[in-house]
């Protein structure tokens, strides 16, 4: 199995770690939360576009903005758990410590005394971790003066300066995470196209119309789809960049990235239930169950060829993510002048 598919679970397990939870005693907000020196609050959530802690954090802290920093002399004598752009550990956290962001820094002065696990574009470990640290960035690197007591679990290029580690180093090629048992080609092909034909049929039986609308609209304007679908799929990664970028905007970044793939996905398989239906149209058949049979059929042998296969499949879902966007629009603006009016899509 492939570094990259488990690169990407470690991620996300990360990412989902540090989904809010109801439980803290004090929530903030503002652009700036600090915890001043000399203070003490109990479990905090803070959600600012800087959260520094000079003080105690008597519990768990939460933070999420454009930059967490937890300052030499500063404590967290809970767990803490960061999304931001910017993560700094100088101060001491008494439990476990994930963070999540552009840039990751445990700093000389920073002590880590559980685990320690993190995600980032680039990440450094100039501190002490008494447990085990599992990080994956583009680039780790261990300064002279950091000391990991426990094992080192990475992803991504490894640059050691001399670290002191008590435990075991192994990339997550190594990492027995999931057993390495080899997919077939052909059972990953049926897989998707059990997957394709289970959303089509969705689609089919609960928006007929417009399944039927959008294959229309492919064979009678294809540039004006794909052109809309090419559009959309730039602008959606760009938002979806833009946002990651804004102080609260991860999270709406990952929800965003999550709308973009079911619609490239919907749109696919639209794309796949348009070539059948314009096959279909030569020998005078338009069942919409045969429409989808054939162009997932077609399709899927066409993007199979050599050189041309990649192209086509990107023409089929730009072409059927078009319509997706198409649809919606005409949807919104039957809902904006008509309330209740879907039905007639």
């Amino acid at each position: 199995m492939s570094r990259r598919p488990i690169a990407l679970l470690l991620v996300a397990l990360l990412v989902l770690s540090i989904a809010p939870v109801p439980v803290a005693a004090d929530s903030r907000t503002g652009s700036r939360v600090v915890v001043e020196d000399g203070k003490t609050v109990s479990d905090l959530t803070a959600t600012a576009g800087v959260v520094v802690v000079r003080g105690t954090v008597d519990g768990d802290l939460e933070a999420y903005g454009g930059r967490v920093v937890i300052e030499e002399g500063g404590r967290v004598t809970g767990r803490l758990r960061a999304s931001a752009g910017t993560v700094v550990v100088n101060g001491t956290v008494k439990g476990t410590a994930l963070a999540y962001g552009g840039n990751v820094l445990v700093g000389e002065s920073g002590r880590v005394e559980r685990s320690f696990g993190g995600a980032a574009g680039t990440m450094r470990i100039d501190g002490l971790v008494v447990g085990d640290a599992t990080v994956a960035a583009g680039t780790v690197t261990l300064g002279e003066s950091a000391t990991i007591r426990g094992d080192l679990n990475y992803d991504g290029e490894l640059v050691d300066r001399g670290a002191t580690i008590g435990g075991t180093v192994r990339g997550v090629g190594d990492l027995a995470l999931l057993p390495s048992v080899p997919i077939p080609g052909l059972v990953l092909s049926a897989y998707w196209f059990a997957a394709n034909a289970a959303l089509g049929a969705l689609v089919l039986v609960l928006f007929p119309r417009f399944a039927w609308a959008a294959a229309n609209t492919i064979a009678v304007e294809p540039l004006r789809t794909t052109a809309t679908g090419v559009a959309a799929l730039v602008g959606g990664l760009l938002a979806i960049l833009v946002t990651a970028l804004t102080v609260v905007g991860i999270p709406l970044a990952l929800v965003g990235a999550a709308v973009l793939f079911a619609a490239c996905w919907a749109g696919a398989v639209l794309g796949r239930f348009a070539v059948g239906s314009w096959l279909l149209s030569f020998v005078d058949r338009d069942g919409k169950w045969a429409s989808l049979v054939v162009g997932l059929v077609v399709v899927g042998v066409l993007v199979r060829l050599p050189v041309v296969g990649d192209g086509f499949r990107a023409v089929v879902l730009l072409a059927g993510l078009g319509t997706v966007v198409l649809g919606l629009r005409a949807a919104y603006d039957v809902l904006r002048k008509h309330p209740g009016g879907l039905t007639s899509l």
